[in-house]
């Protein structure tokens, strides 16, 4: 069994994503993005199968995808993070992978800037061109940046203060409110 010796960490991002795979019969090629260079799991070859893990084989080579964080902390909670049925529409759920500070300082790049600039701080999916977002309504959308969310809030990094745009940082972590969409895993 996975979850018993070396299984997931506590509020495991990841882990969360592949308990979709363990309990719903969906196959890891759903986590690929077909415009990246992810591969989907085969769980180590041979007779593994999902059942013989609890997350995915190899984060950077089987998942392209990122989800909206839903391990938020206290003080999250307190300023209405909720992962659930009541968002709004525009919340942004889960969009193409976080590339993190790959490429550049997302926290340096303005809502306003250069599309050359907004490439940096894309998803690499689609060679930084933008990102293919689902929102909580349903809709899945791509865009040309990452600032989609509640109140044009970027969604690949943690807000600080997510009703006051462009208070953002790059750390990892719990979202600041019910308007942070934090997508993770990032790269």
């Amino acid at each position: 069994d996975p979850f018993i010796a070396g299984g997931p960490t506590a509020n495991s991002m990841t882990g969360a994503l592949f308990l979709l795979i363990r309990t719903q019969q969906i196959s890891s090629e759903v986590f690929t993005c077909p415009s990246s260079s992810a591969e989907k799991d085969n769980f180590g070859g041979g007779t593994n199968s999902a059942l013989n893990h609890s997350n995915f084989t190899d984060l950077g080579k089987n998942l392209s995808y990122s989800y909206a964080n839903p391990y938020p902390d206290t003080a999250a909670v307190g300023r209405g993070y909720r992962l659930n049925s009541s968002m709004t529409p525009d919340f942004a759920v889960m969009a193409d992978r976080n590339p993190g500070t790959t490429k550049g300082d997302p926290a340096a790049v303005l809502s306003n800037a250069t599309q050359s600039d907004m490439q940096k701080i894309n998803s690499q999916n689609h060679n930084g061109d933008g990102q293919n977002v689902l929102f909580a309504e349903g809709h899945v959308e791509f865009v040309n940046n990452p600032f989609v969310g509640i109140n044009k809030d970027e969604i690949f990094c943690r807000s600080t203060d997510a009703a006051n745009p462009p208070a953002k940082t790059t750390t990892t972590g719990s979202p600041y409110d019910g308007n942070d969409s934090f997508m993770l895993p990032r790269d």
